[in-house]
Parts: structure tokens; sequence; C-alpha cells
């Protein structure tokens, strides 16, 4: 995947005119990305000298990762494509949704890298970035689904794959694949669906920020690039070739499993389950006092027993 970038434009001295000049033919009847403008002079040119768009987007994005169809208001506040055979949108994503009577808006970083074959979903939750031990990603899934990997992968991800998918987890996060993610790509959650791959990170990227850009690049040019490697050529062994595809012509045989690229519907989204919020408020109201009460027990307890 030639994804490398050019960094210079990042990090290049700028004076007041440029700026100036910059916001002065600014198309102020359209939406104009988040941020300073300086960061938004920077990324435009960091945007031009690598192929990319650099804007703003108001409204549903037709990406069917997880953060991508909740809440309402959505919108990319800043959003980075380059179009084309090596296909990248790296991007800030913002919604609302409802929390009691309350209107919370949530903003996550993601990368989207577009896949040749469609996959089982997957999501591998990373357990650097949690709160309190409470995934941060917006949505939860069935515990039953959680799988283990190979070495002390488990010690960085939680993995989530759907029941009966597991060699097909396997196939595709190969020892070096899930080292690299683990050297590489840590800091973020990620999610395979459909054909694609999203990587996200609560609160967004500083996409301004050369050494964030540069970490992105990083992921993308070793993480992207293994995955599309090891998914190029996945097909479902579930489906059966013999059994013709929609709107086949009766009487004709069915296209093989690599032609049909596709995934049974068992193995194409995963079971949801209680969303990590409504875990970690759980644990708050209910489990921490009862801790507390246990620990107050047991330690008024010992000291009549003493």
């Amino acid at each position: 995947m030639a994804s490398t970038a050019d960094m210079s434009a990042l990090d290049v001295p700028l004076d007041d005119g440029e700026i100036l000049n910059f916001v002065e033919n600014l198309d102020h009847s359209s939406l104009q990305p988040e941020g300073t403008p300086e960061q938004r002079l920077r990324l435009s040119r960091f945007a031009a000298a690598n192929g990319f768009e650099f804007a703003a987007h108001e409204g549903a994005v037709g990406y069917p990762g997880m953060i991508f169809g909740l809440g309402f208001d959505r919108a990319v506040s800043q959003h980075l494509v380059r179009s084309g055979e090596q296909f990248l949108d790296i991007g800030n994503y913002e919604y609302t949704a409802r929390v009691g009577a309350d209107a919370v808006r949530y903003r996550y970083g993601f990368v989207a890298i577009h896949l040749e074959r469609r996959m089982p979903h997957l999501v591998l939750d990373s357990n650097t970035n949690n709160f309190l031990g409470a995934s941060q990603l917006p949505v939860g899934f069935a515990s039953k689904q959680r799988i283990s990997l190979e070495g002390n992968f488990d010690e960085y991800f939680a993995m989530y794959c759907p029941k009966g998918y597991e060699p097909d987890a396997l196939y595709v996060f190969t020892p070096d694949l899930m080292a690299l993610m683990i050297d590489e790509a840590v800091i973020a959650d990620a999610e395979v669906v459909d054909d694609w791959m999203f990587l996200y990170r609560f609160g967004g990227f500083d996409l301004s920020d050369p050494a964030t850009m540069a970490m992105l690049f990083r992921i993308i040019d070793t993480v992207g690039a293994k995955m599309l490697t090891r998914t190029d050529r996945y097909s479902d062994s579930r489906l059966d070739p013999a059994v013709p595809l929609e709107g086949e012509p009766v009487g004709l045989p069915g296209a093989s499993r690599m032609a049909a690229n596709r995934v049974t519907p068992a193995g194409a989204r995963l079971q949801r389950g209680m969303a990590p919020v409504l875990k970690l408020a759980v644990w708050l109201i209910i489990g921490l006092p009862v801790t507390y009460f246990i620990v107050v027990t047991v330690v008024a307890f010992l000291r009549y027993d003493g």
C-alpha cells in the first residue's frame, strides 16, 4: 500500500501574510474544516502535496463502521481523503447522543482503509485506552464472541469474532500482523467489517501535528499494508459454491466462493452486547458501593476479631 506521505508541509514556517492570504481566498460559503487558519493552511498544503482533498463533511457518512451510524448531528470536522486505487480516508468524526436527559457530543479520530475482499466482522478493542477498565468504543459486543490469540496479544487487545469464525480470525491475524498491531497501532481500536478496516481513537486526532500524522502513516504503511496482504485471497468456506448467487439465471452453476466475495450473515456482523458506558455506570452505581461495603465489613470484622 503506497501511502507514505511528505510531512514537510505540516511544520514548514509560515508568515502572517501567507495565513492572511489563505483566509481571504477561502470560499466562505462552503463548510470549513475545524482548526485555526494556520492549521487549516498547513493541512491544505499537506493534502495538495500528497494527493488528498482536505475538507469537512456535514451529515451521515456511508461507512459500515460502528461509530458512523450512531446519534444525530453527525459530521466529519476534518477530512483528508484520497480517492482512486489507493483509497484512504483520515478524519475526525463527531456525533451527538442522548445520555439520560442530556445531549453529549462524541468525537472519534478514524482511519478508513478499503480492502479488496469482504471479511467477517472482527473488532480489536485496545486495552491501553480503556477508562477505569471500560472500553472507549461506543458499542459493546456479546462476551461469548471474545477469543484469545497467540502469545501476549490478549494483554494489549480484546478481540471479538463471530462464533464459528475463529479460524478465519487466526488466518488474518497471523503472529506477524499481531506484532505490528502491538508495536504500531496499540493506541487505537480496530474494526474489520465488510470490505473495510477502520482504526478509531476516542477524542480524535490532532491532524495538524506532524508527530501524530507520522504515527498514523506509519500504522497505514505497516498494519494497513499487512492487512491488505492477509485478506486479498480470503473467501468464506461456509459459502456453498453450488448455490447460485442472487440474480444469476436459473440453471447456471453458482459462482465460486472467491468470485462471490461475500460472507454469510452469521459472520457479517457481531452480536451486540451492553455498551461500555452502561457497564461503567453499572459498576459505579452498584459494583463500587458493594465493593466498599464488603471492604468495610471485612475491616470491621478483623478489628473485632483482633
